[in-house]
């Protein structure tokens, strides 16, 4: 085991202890009454200047330290619950011990709730309002220390020459408490991690995230990419791949800054940060999450996730407006159990779309001179290969592209049953061995309404499970929109005009079920809501109704005044 190796083992360990004690209140304070008196000493020295400068949380800390030093029956659960009522409905009697000082900063604290940061962790409030008691004073100045080792160590590792680190131990980015530790390196020309595009490895008790990310100012530009490993070795390979891109989009930031440099001051308005809980927490995302979400009855969509889950490849198709897209989102987080867009890649198949984009191909690279580019698939595949993770590739109007000349030699590598190394096959231009990995899952869509789009090729059909979608103007639908204070007549109007209009979509010989229109037209209601109906009829469904009845414009247009009439 290397010395970085090590240094992250210790780390974790600590991270495992302090997991336990999170996880248990009565290992917390049996672990607080264990302080020793020195230390309790020491620590209320570091917290005596509550009484000169109030501070709600570091007030609470100050009351245990006392009541840890004086000997009293030991520290409990009940006891904080008193310090804390008594600071929250400002008991300056109670507080006069302590001074004019802090009774005038209870009284004028005009914060409503001094302990939400704190109330936000649940069953886990206690951990974090008294971990800095036992934690702070025992590692954290040699954590701070062993992860700026393990920074330079990764900066001479990748090459980074002219850089700058920023790491935050288990205090957290808001003195809170968390149970990882993590480091960020980023360019020497910046201010902070904040401002550029930075590379970061976290260290959990199980194993460690890592990755490029975006400063918090930088975000709409890049959402990173973000990974777990088991080993640093493989994190640190990872980081590797990550270098191009880290110089690459703080290059374009630098010149962004540039440009802004040239405005006058006076027109630059200051953007506001606020520090994040935890950095880079990922939420987690259950399938309940989804049925808030969608409009599928839970049957429908247990259905769908089973198919993605036997067949690894689905394609969703129904017609125009029925949330093809954002179910296949939904379908996708709820697979990974998180809303982890760097374990999501979403591209739209087109006309002009071919291997080059998808796999691999031949550029040029300006200068007169050819390079050998991987596409967004090829890529892809790559970062699911280390990890054991769920990864899920989503194709939105997949029967828009050339399904031959797109996938090339890779079509059968996509089957569930033909992943991993051994049925690895030789890439057209590269010659090299590329193989599908079996943490990979792809999901289509497909809009069932497009006349210029040929029969999907059999190969296709065969490869991926085929799901229809269908509108979903029922009760929870009705209640979205209730929610969002439209009245109940203009619910039924909507309601009952579409289904009447459905109706006879699906009974007309030359349209059918995959020409109905979908619920995601009315999704998005604006005030006033009368004439926020008449001009989604009016722009967007008409046209619709006028297409598929070109050949019968007067029919068309008695659909169209039907929906209008009031």
């Amino acid at each position: 085991m290397t010395d970085i190796e090590e240094k992250i083992k210790r780390i974790q360990q600590i991270a495992q202890y302090l997991q336990t004690l999170e996880a248990d209140d009565a290992a917390l304070f049996s672990r607080l009454n264990e302080i020793p008196k020195a230390t309790v000493e020491e620590l209320l020295e570091d917290y005596k200047q509550v009484t000169q400068n109030f501070q709600p949380i570091n007030l609470l800390r100050y009351e245990v330290l006392n009541q840890l030093q004086e000997e009293r029956p030991p520290l409990s659960a009940q006891d904080v619950d008193f310090y804390r009522e008594r600071i929250e409905r400002k008991d300056t009697d109670y507080f006069l011990k302590y001074g004019v000082n802090v009774v005038d900063g209870l009284a004028n604290h005009t914060k409503k709730d001094s302990f939400s940061l704190y109330r936000k962790q649940g069953k886990h409030l206690y951990f974090r309002l008294l971990y800095t008691l036992f934690y702070r004073r025992i590692e954290s100045q040699k954590i701070h220390q062993t992860l700026q080792d393990i920074a330079e160590t990764i900066a001479d590792e990748l090459g980074i020459e002219k850089y700058k680190t920023h790491h935050v131990d288990f205090r957290g980015s808001t003195n809170m408490g968390t149970l990882n530790c993590w480091l960020a390196l980023f360019p020497k020309n910046c201010s902070s991690h904040r401002h550029c595009h930075h590379l970061f490895i976290t260290i959990e008790a199980e194993g460690l995230k890592a990755g490029l990310w975006s400063g918090e100012q930088n975000k709409p530009s890049f959402e990173g990419s973000v990974q777990r490993f088991h080993t640093y070795e493989t994190a640190l390979a990872f980081l590797k791949r990550l270098k191009s891109d880290y110089y690459v989009w703080n290059q374009r930031e630098l010149q962004l800054q540039e440009k802004v440099a040239s405005v006058p001051m006076e027109v630059i308005q200051p953007a506001v940060v606020e520090e994040p809980d935890v950095p880079y927490e990922i939420p987690a995302y259950t399938q309940s999450d989804a049925q808030a979400e969608l409009f599928l009855s839970d049957e429908r969509f247990r259905e769908l996730l089973e198919a993605l889950h036997y067949k690894q490849n689905v394609i969703l198709q129904g017609p125009p407006g029925v949330g093809k897209t954002f179910v296949a989102k939904r379908l996708a987080y709820t697979l990974l159990e998180q809303k982890d867009e760097s374990r999501i890649e979403t591209i739209q198949f087109h006309q002009s779309y071919a291997y080059e984009d998808f796999l691999q191909g031949i550029r040029p690279d300006g200068g007169g001179n050819f390079y050998l580019r991987n596409g967004v698939f090829y890529e892809f595949c790559q970062r699911a290969r280390q990890s054991t993770q769920p990864f899920v590739f989503i194709i939105d109007e997949i029967n828009r592209g050339n399904l031959s000349r797109i996938f090339g030699e890779v079509f059968q590598l996509i089957e569930s049953d033909k992943r991993g190394p051994e049925n690895a096959i030789t890439l057209t231009y590269s010659e090299e061995r590329f193989y599908v990995p079996a943490n990979v899952y792809l999901i289509g869509t497909m809009n069932t309404a497009d006349r210029s789009l040929a029969l999907v090729d059999y190969a296709l059909r065969r490869r991926f499970a085929f799901a229809d979608l269908s509108p979903e103007f029922g009760a929870d639908f009705q209640k979205h929109l209730e929610n969002q204070n439209v009245s109940t007549g203009v619910i039924h109007k909507l309601v009952d005009k579409i289904k009447v209009i459905n109706e006879v979509i699906h009974n007309d010989r030359q349209l059918g079920g995959g020409y109905l229109i979908g619920h995601s037209y009315f999704t998005h209601p604006q005030e006033p809501f009368q004439e926020w109906y008449k001009r989604i009829i009016k722009l967007e469904i008409a046209p619709l109704l006028r297409e598929y009845w070109f050949d019968q414009p007067e029919l068309a247009e008695e659909y169209i005044q039907f929906l209008l009439k009031e």
